[in-house]
Order: C-alpha cells, then structure tokens, then sequence
C-alpha cells in the first residue's frame, strides 16, 4: 500500500501530495477544507479498487454527499461510478465518521491504466507517475474535515471487544503504553492498522494478490483482523499473555479462508460470477 498508492488534493487546481500523510497511518494527517466544485481528492493505485477506508479525527458535521469518478483515458475522461456506499456518512454528512465508501465501475464505461499522471484531467500539475488507475473523490457542498489516512482497515474496537471484551479495559491500554500517561491510549486502532497490514501480506506470500487493491470484499476479513488484531495485542502484553496470543493465532488462522477471497484476477475492477465463487489455492511459504 504505502508503494502502491497515491493521493493528492486539488484546492482549485493547486495540487498537493499528501501520499506519505494519508498512506501510513502513522503519519501526520490531513485537514481538508473542501469547496465544492473547485477541489478534489485524487487517489491513484496500480490495480482497480473499489473501496477505500477513511480514518476520520476531525469530523464533517454539514450535509453531504460523496461523489465518485473514474478516468477512463483522454478523450473520455471522468465517469461516474456506480452504487456508490458512503459508510463514513451519518445523518447525511459525509465524513462524519471513519468508515469505508465504496463503488463499482460502470461495466459499459472504461477505466484506463494512465500511462502518465499528467495525461489525466486535473493532475495536469502532478509529478509524472506511470501506469496508475485514477479515482476523484468530491463532495456536493463546502466541508472540513481531518482524514489521518487512507487504505486499509477491516475490524474496529466494536468488533475487537464482542469476541474479546477483555481488551474494552483502560488499565489493558495503559499497561500497553508503559511509560505513558494514564488514559493516553484510548483505542486499539493502530493495531487494527497493523492487522490489516498483516492480513495483506499473508495473502501477497501466499500469491493470491499482487496487489491489496485486488480485494473488492472488505467484510469478509472482519473475524480474521479481530482476531489478528488481539494477537498482536496479546504479543505486545508479553509472556504472562502467551497462552491467549497462541489462541488468537489459531482462531485467525480459522477464520481466514484463504480459498476464497473474493479477488479480482481479471483486473478491471469488479467481481465477475466466476471469481465471486472461484476456489484459490494458497502457497505456503
């Protein structure tokens, strides 16, 4: 992801790269004061997605829609996608939680492989970048809102404590975080983070996916990031947590059904019948 990905926003046609901001969920974010039809958020990989996820600190609270496009090569420009899902969106304001939006490609619309950024509309100004899928996010009305990144996260604390309700305990996070100030941990989102970096690599060893954009179904590694995400828990609480971080690892290792993951081989950016029902085989390393 953090090599895969590209991201940048366009106030009124100035263009800034925040792809090390938004990649790495470690790094700084972004506060994004958006004008509606003026600016844009640009996001770039090297195979079609359909699904990003947005960690949202600094939330949007004014109603709003997201929109969605997609470059379909000079000459045709930007199509809108389809049964577009705004999961960040409450009460009608986008961005007012984090959460996945979701799309799908117009089946009789082209989404071109860019050779060059620069070729595509909009990105006239970006650094030259080869052979990238372009999507461009917007909103229908002016907001502001802080995003700390974009791309990957598959379970939240929510889940975490339904099969782990021992972790929903502010003295576990502070014993996490030795050395700091009570109360300073409040969630277990970095480590949810780790998990899905985690999930992604097992699945690139194992040759299912050459790249995380090919997963097109978010959901079904919801129980195996809960369960990778207490393993790496357990594993930072040390040995007196042994036995339940080797018992994490086994349920994830059940959980996670390596032969069928719902991926896009074909490349264009939708599931086909055959690779919603086709069988993978996984290569152990």
């Amino acid at each position: 992801m953090l090599n895969d990905q590209r991201v940048f926003f366009s106030d009124n046609g100035v263009l800034t790269d925040y792809t090390r901001h938004l990649n790495d969920f470690r790094a700084a974010n972004f506060a994004m004061t958006y004008v509606a039809g003026e600016d844009y958020l640009y996001i770039g990989s090297d195979y079609p997605f359909n699904n990003q996820y947005f960690d949202i600190s600094a939330v949007n609270a004014t109603g709003s829609i997201a929109s969605v496009s997609l470059w379909s090569g000079e000459g045709e420009g930007w199509k809108p996608a389809l049964d577009v899902i705004d999961f960040t969106s409450t009460s009608g304001a986008s961005l007012n939680v984090s959460g996945h939006i979701t799309w799908k490609r117009d089946r009789d619309e082209a989404w071109v492989r860019q050779d060059k950024s620069i070729e595509v509309t909009g990105l006239e100004t970006a650094p030259v970048i080869y052979g990238l899928y372009w999507v461009r996010i917007g909103f229908t009305v002016d907001i502001t809102a802080t995003i700390n990144h974009i791309g990957n996260k598959f379970s939240n604390d929510d889940q975490l404590y339904s099969l782990y309700p021992d972790m929903n305990n502010q003295s576990m996070r502070d014993q996490w975080e030795q050395g700091v100030a009570s109360g300073t941990k409040t969630t277990w989102d970095e480590q949810s983070y780790v998990a899905a970096q985690a999930i992604i690599t097992d699945l690139k060893s194992g040759n299912i996916i050459v790249s995380d954009s090919q997963l097109m179904d978010f959901e079904i590694f919801t129980l195996p990031s809960i369960h990778k995400t207490a393993e790496i828990i357990y594993r930072g609480m040390g040995k007196a947590y042994a036995e339940d971080r080797i018992s994490a690892r086994d349920s994830y290792k059940e959980a996670i059904d390596f032969k069928n993951m719902r991926v896009d081989k074909s490349g264009d950016g939708n599931l086909s019948r055959a690779e919603k029902s086709s069988s993978l085989t996984f290569q152990s390393r």
